[in-house]
């Protein structure tokens, strides 16, 4: 977390250009299917940051404990989601859900946090 933290702040101090921003969704909703099985569903804490082509990270923390981290670096502009590359749904598929799947595995997670 404090790697991502010192690159958010990186990023605003060398790019004045960037519109930067952070949000918060307290009352989020969060899913995660596992082989196309709903595995949890709850309300969730999700915080994104970003700047237009610099930096994109977004938390996504459950009540039990379980967290999702999903970070865009800012070179190769690649999404991961808990270090593990990732894809996102486009909207037409996911309608106002925001998904991430994990690359290689059967994996999503869902969202409906306005945070994106």
């Amino acid at each position: 977390m404090m790697k991502y933290l010192v690159m958010i702040i990186a990023g605003l101090c060398f790019t004045s250009s960037a519109l930067a921003a952070c949000a918060e969704d307290e009352n989020a909703h969060c899913t995660y299917y596992k082989a196309g099985e709903l595995k949890s569903e709850s309300s969730c804490k999700v915080t994104t940051c970003a700047a237009t082509d610099v930096y994109f990270l977004s938390q996504w923390k459950w009540g039990n404990g379980n967290h999702v981290d999903i970070h865009m670096d800012p070179e190769t502009k690649k999404v991961t989601l808990n270090d593990k590359p990732t894809y996102s749904l486009p909207s037409e598929i996911t309608g106002k859900m925001t998904c991430f799947g994990v690359v290689d595995s059967d994996e999503l997670m869902c969202t409906n946090s306005g945070n994106f």
